[in-house]
């Protein structure tokens, strides 16, 4: 298969996984599992299909207790994909127990595009600056945990030989996702066969399917000699509440009611709306890197059939 950009191998990888068992951390394992040597480091609250955990190896324990994570020592890897990194020292204390193993070993740190600066009315491309400001709120403590750790990574890479990979995808959607974002509407869908949008919202949004994020961390942990990198992974098109409506009728394929309510009535009874009213509350992240590096058959999947697909992983 033609590659252009970085030299990919399909020789098997000894791929260590933090986290794993759930949304994304799941599709990356059930993808990789298929060619490539996977450990997998998670407390074990929750268990992966039984096919699939046949072809794994799983280590129970919690990535913030030190003896638990002794359990790493004298073990090799070739990358480490860590999907429940969002506190400071997250990164360095799995360096600290692999230190004696590592070899320029790729870590692969899922990050968020929300570590930019806000508020620039920029496209932001993967050497955009990062948000230095803390908001207040369980979403400012997750962004500046982010951005610290984006920092640790790379103060890591000389200290512990390691390739430093951030990858930073816009509002990821599909099957097992814990966020309250699709899986809302396809409630009210079901229910009622209706949604609801603010009124006259201008605000803009991108997605990014959970098997397309997959498919990169995993073209990323096969890759021989990649340099560090940073990578935005999200959709050009910018969404509207209305424009994702559209795609939500496309991709249930109902009739669907658009019930357009003020914003000052949304917040003042709470309805759980996850993106983002106004223009001036939004972003918008483009992707530079991955121009050129992918294989060139690789193609997004359009926003329809992803959400045709987690819609029928909805109604499962």
């Amino acid at each position: 298969m033609e590659k252009s950009g970085w030299n990919s191998t399909t020789a098997s990888k000894r791929i260590l996984v933090m986290g794993g068992t759930y949304f994304l951390g799941k599709a990356f394992v059930e993808l990789a599992c298929n060619n490539h040597a996977i450990t997998v480091f998670n407390r074990g609250t929750r268990a992966l299909p039984v096919e699939i955990g046949a072809r794994i190896t799983s280590i129970q324990g919690d990535r913030r207790n030190p003896q638990d994570l002794q359990k790493l020592q004298n073990m090799q890897f070739d990358c480490i994909v860590d999907f429940c990194a969002y506190a400071p020292e997250d990164i360095r204390s799995i360096l600290e127990n692999l230190k004696d193993s590592l070899n320029h070993t790729a870590y692969i740190f899922i990050s968020t595009c929300d570590v930019y600066q806000r508020g620039t009315g920029n496209w932001m491309t993967e050497d955009g600056l990062l948000e230095e400001r803390v908001f207040p709120g369980e979403a400012g403590e997750y962004i500046a945990g982010k951005v610290a750790l984006e920092k640790e990574l790379q103060a890591c890479q000389k200290e512990y030989s390691i390739t430093p990979i951030s990858i930073r995808p816009a509002f990821i959607y599909g099957p097992n996702n814990y966020a309250p974002r699709e899986e809302i509407f396809f409630h009210w869908i079901s229910q009622a066969g209706q949604v609801i949008i603010p009124a006259e919202a201008d605000g803009h949004f991108q997605f990014i399917y959970s098997k397309d994020v997959a498919k990169v961390i995993l073209y990323c942990s096969t890759c021989n000699e990649i340099p560090p990198q940073r990578i935005n992974l999200c959709g050009e098109e910018l969404l509207t509440y209305q424009s994702f409506a559209d795609y939500l009728e496309k991709a249930t394929q109902k009739s669907i009611q658009v019930l357009e309510v003020p914003s000052s009535v949304i917040l003042e009874k709470g309805i759980p709306l996850p993106f983002p009213f106004t223009k001036e509350e939004s972003e918008q992240y483009k992707s530079v890197v991955l121009e050129g590096f992918l294989p060139k058959e690789f193609q997004f999947t359009p926003i329809e059939e992803g959400l045709r697909e987690t819609y029928k992983w909805f109604l499962m």
